[in-house]
């Protein structure tokens, strides 16, 4: 499957949903989601230095949790566009991205995508204190009093996702665009709880 960041932390569906609001009028799906970096597309710890497609095609890479390879999952979505724009000092990655699905009951073309647009940040890299991390989250081990994982210097990355059916895109493209531009992750408050100290919230 890749390597040893795919047997460390399981292949499938590492970005994982944390909400999702569903437009059935309109076909449209506006999701967030949450994942570690892959050091196959990410290799590198410096952020600033991560590439738009690179960033797109490790998010699109984690999102299925269907049990087929990375490069069957990347067949399923093809980037059509991939920016990077600097927010406040940090990197937010940008891209549109078609995904091809199967034919259903209400659209039976053969040849039916859905358009999707994304925006994709990254924080909540190593911390000072390891006391709370444990053996039950899977991409962590202990091993000599350490924590050891491939993705843990690199943080989170934190995805908001706004998709539509092709053929709608184009009434429905611009308002999905203006949501994802408006994406921006707040200062922490006291009250927030990052992946890697409860990860059976998310994992």
């Amino acid at each position: 499957m890749g390597g040893e960041a795919d047997i460390l932390f399981a292949a499938d569906a590492r970005q994982r949903i944390v909400s999702e609001r569903l437009d059935m009028i309109n076909n449209a799906v506006i999701s967030v989601s949450i994942g570690p970096p892959s050091s196959r597309f990410l290799p590198s710890k410096d952020k600033k230095t991560w590439a738009a497609k690179d960033v797109a095609d490790c998010v699109l890479s984690d999102k299925s949790s269907l049990k087929v390879t990375t490069s069957q999952r990347m067949a399923e979505s093809s980037v059509l566009d991939a920016h990077t724009t600097d927010v406040d000092g940090e990197p937010y990655w940008y891209y549109e991205y078609i995904v091809r699905k199967s034919p259903t009951k209400s659209a039976p073309e053969p040849n039916l995508f859905r358009h999707n647009v994304a925006c994709t940040a990254e924080r909540d890299g190593i911390v000072s204190s390891l006391h709370s991390f444990s053996r039950h989250f899977s991409p962590l081990y202990l091993q000599d009093g350490f924590v050891h994982s491939p993705f843990f210097s690199l943080g989170f990355l934190y995805s908001l996702n706004a998709s539509t059916l092709s053929k709608q895109w184009e009434s429905m493209g611009p308002l999905l665009q203006k949501a994802v531009a408006s994406f921006h992750l707040l200062p922490p408050t006291e009250k927030y709880v990052p992946p890697y100290q409860d990860p059976w919230r998310f994992w």
